[in-house]
């Protein structure tokens, strides 16, 4: 017994000196490869933070795992260490990979598919649903989509609470707490230790990420601590069929009662954010994978909490939660029912403090036309960028997205190329009489802008002022964003590709960009016209160039 404490300490020890040597280290290094998150629309933070804080996290981890492995491990031990270490592992360095190469969102998720189900196929898996007052129900052919779906929600539920200083690694932190006091109970010696290191690594890692952060953990820690979350918890009080003690294959149940609805208790913050977020996405008829500023740290930041208080707040109710699944595994039914009204009370005046209850009324679900038809009209006027073949176009379209926008103003600075001493810069504001769109006004004065991270072509614009920011103001800001970040590429090769007097003369002139001249350009380049010999030459239709000054002429 004394043993096993005193490597526990080992372990804690290893983990938090890792993470504490290895930070300074990470935030030079982020500096050096520009992983710097710099404030945006969605931001709280005024200046840019580096990233790589979760890699040294991973650090202090494996610091930990390192000592492990040096005492003496059963296989089926060695083997459980593996299967939530490895995964966790490959979850952190993908998470790394977004951050370095910001990965489009489907080509991610498909990524953490192929890690879970790695995970789940082998054995690790819900196999019973068992719900107070119910009998069990076997899951059998439904164990792994839905063990993969549950491991999933947490690892990008981890991503979605990472919004505010702290607030990731705190209820991350409560978290590790609960499965090492339920690995304790369950003698499941491996999980302990894995928790406490990570407990530790976390807490270590809250001194630099704390109000104000210097050090973000980036994806590469929200999915790593994620997927540490999910293995440790899947894991918890079971072996692999392959590890069994007596060479038997394993009888199908739970390692203890209520697995799923207890563990599901354990990491319910995480987990009711990623539920909110896609009912909430859903009712307003936004992409699941789009980006807004509706989270509940996001709300509560808005209404006039620190971000310090948002993480004291989340650690008192992972607690509360969390502490009903250990007084149920502990028979303590009574205080397990306490501390579960508790909790449930705490989120649902939240919920109302955040206004997050008024979504289900009539007037905010009629809202979803509009969040259509403006990504919608993204949608288009990134077509159309991809078919743009000169600067006055390029202009053409830019002004179009800020009026329909609702921009007020409007700046695009491009770096200079072989041909152009200095950067080009193009400048719009909304004349006066321009006010009517089709798309309905932000009304609120916001200041958002981008930058490519290779040079200095960048552009930033205003919105209109106004008393109260909406969730379909915000929309309009990421979906400029997005549109603009696109636009920047497109900005650079035809700029750089003029002399300065045909830019100087091309900043002035906008070229109409229609639909039917895109028509007309596409059938240009995909079914040239042939020369028949029914027709003489000067009596021949051809396709209106793409060169043509005046292409929409009849």
């Amino acid at each position: 017994m004394n043993e096993n404490i005193t490597t526990l300490l080992y372990i804690s020890v290893a983990a938090c000196g890792g993470t504490l040597l290895t930070i300074p280290l990470m935030m030079k290094l982020a500096i050096r490869l520009n992983l710097v998150d710099r404030p945006a629309h969605r931001k709280i933070h005024t200046r840019p933070v580096p990233y790589l804080g979760g890699a040294a996290i991973l650090a202090g981890v494996m610091a930990a795992v390192a000592i492990l492995l040096l005492i003496p491990l059963g296989p089926a031990e060695r083997a459980k260490l593996a299967f939530v270490i490895v995964p966790s592992s490959a979850a952190f360095l993908l998470g790394l990979a977004d951050d370095r190469f910001s990965l489009r969102p489907r080509y991610k998720l498909l990524l953490q598919t192929l890690i879970v189900v790695a995970c789940v196929i082998p054995g690790y898996r819900f196999e019973v649903l068992h719900l107070p007052g119910m009998s069990n129900f076997q899951l059998q052919f439904l164990a792994i989509p839905v063990t993969a779906v549950w491991m999933l929600a947490l690892v990008n539920a981890m991503n979605f609470i990472d919004g505010a200083d702290g607030l990731a690694a705190s209820t991350a932190s409560i978290i590790f707490l609960i499965i090492a006091l339920l690995a304790a109970y369950m003698q499941d010696y491996v999980i302990g230790a894995i928790s406490i290191a990570a407990l530790a690594s976390s807490v270590a890692f809250l001194v630099f990420n704390w109000r104000p952060a210097s050090i973000y953990m980036g994806d590469c820690g929200s999915l790593g601590l994620g997927m540490l979350l999910a293995t440790c918890m899947l894991a918890l009080g079971q072996n692999l069929p392959f590890t069994t003690p007596t060479g038997r294959p394993r009888t199908i149940g739970e390692p203890f009662l209520y697995q799923l609805p207890m563990l599901t208790a354990v990491a319910a913050l995480p987990l009711l954010e990623i539920t909110l977020t896609i009912m909430r996405r859903l009712l307003q008829g936004k992409p699941l994978g789009s980006a807004d500023k509706g989270h509940l740290h996001h709300r509560l930041l808005n209404r006039g909490w620190r971000a310090d208080h948002v993480c004291y707040g989340a650690i008192v109710f992972t607690l509360m939660s969390g502490g009903a699944a250990v007084f149920t595994l502990l028979q303590y039914r009574g205080l397990a029912a306490w501390f579960l009204v508790g909790a449930g009370v705490t989120f649902g005046m939240t919920l109302h403090f955040c206004g997050l209850l008024e979504l289900l009324r009539p007037q905010v679900l009629g809202a979803r036309p509009h969040f259509l038809l403006a990504n919608h009209f993204i949608s288009m006027q990134k077509i159309k960028l991809d078919f743009v073949e000169s600067v006055e176009e390029l202009n053409t379209l830019l002004i179009q997205t800020c009026q329909e926008l609702g921009a007020e103003e409007f700046t695009l600075c491009v770096a200079p190329g072989k041909l152009q001493k200095e950067p080009a810069v193009l400048h719009w504001t909304r004349p006066f009489e321009s006010t009517d769109s089709v798309l309905r006004m932000p009304q609120q004065l916001f200041k958002d802008d981008v930058a490519l991270d290779t040079s200095v072509t960048r552009a930033e614009w205003t919105f209109v002022e106004s008393t109260a920011e909406e969730a379909l103001d915000v929309e309009y800001r990421v979906l400029m964003s997005e549109f603009m970040r696109a636009s920047l590429v497109k900005a650079e090769s035809l700029y750089q590709a003029l002399s300065p007097e045909q830019l100087e003369t091309a900043l002035k002139t906008h070229r109409p960009l229609s639909s039917r001249q895109l028509r007309r350009r596409r059938i240009s380049r995909q079914m040239p016209v042939r020369q028949t010999e029914s027709q003489p030459q000067s009596q021949q239709s051809s396709p209106v160039s793409v060169t043509d000054p005046n292409p929409l002429r009849p």
